[in-house]
């Protein structure tokens, strides 16, 4: 099944697609608009940027939050009107949220921190938000831009960030601390993800074109000690 989502005469790039409640799926392009569609491809909502956007991820509890990320630096949180079969139909709600200094690429809300949300820019910066205070702590140490975000699903304080530094880092989101640095890419990291049952186990990608497995047990139990 193919839908395509912007004038086929000035096509534009997506950038990020995922799954949300009800199976709706977000996309979101370098036209700046985020699409909200259809398990079966229908076009329900979109969100207007004024610049490209880059990702737009779903809360994973609250169906109809959504944060989303723009080269304007800034982080928005989208609240959805709903009809009665729980499909949206509309926004009710924009905010912004301001501290990275360049193009935000990527947002992800924690697993088990409802208010809580993870972001990663051009200005080599990680950032923690409390969505609720509309607060945020940088995480220091990339040296280029950052990609790839991913929170542990077991420890709500844990998160890890990949860079074009080549880098993965491993957060401490308390005292905004990296209690590990995994250097063993040559090149830009662009997605990590965790075991499903296995927390401490990782899978990073790169630019360097290869896929890595972390086993992060011994490392995690001398932070826990």
């Amino acid at each position: 099944h193919r839908v395509q989502l912007s004038d086929t005469r000035t096509p534009a790039a997506l950038f990020s697609v995922h799954w949300g409640a009800h199976g709706l799926i977000t996309a979101a392009g370098h036209d700046g608009i985020v699409h909200v569609l259809s398990s079966e491809g229908q076009p329900l909502v979109y969100m207007k940027h004024p610049m490209p956007c880059y990702d737009a991820n779903w809360h994973p509890t609250d169906p109809n939050l959504l944060a989303t990320s723009c080269a304007d630096k800034l982080v928005r949180i989208w609240h959805m009107k709903t009809d009665g079969s729980g499909l949206p139909r509309g926004t009710s709600a924009e905010v912004k949220l301001s501290g990275h200094t360049q193009k935000v690429f990527g947002v992800l809300w924690s697993p088990l921190l409802p208010d809580v949300l993870l972001s990663g820019s051009d200005d080599t910066t990680v950032r923690v938000w409390d969505t609720r205070a509309k607060t945020n702590r940088a995480l220091l140490g990339h040296t280029k831009n950052v990609r790839a975000l991913h929170w542990s699903f077991e420890v709500p304080w844990l998160a890890f960030s990949g860079s074009w530094d080549g880098t993965i880092r491993v957060w401490d989101t308390r005292s905004c601390t990296a209690v590990a640095v995994l250097t063993d890419h040559h090149a830009d990291v662009y997605a990590i993800v965790s075991h499903p049952s296995r927390p401490a186990v990782l899978l990073s990608t790169s630019r360097d074109t290869t896929i890595r497995t972390w086993s992060l047990s011994e490392m995690l139990s001398a932070v826990f000690l």
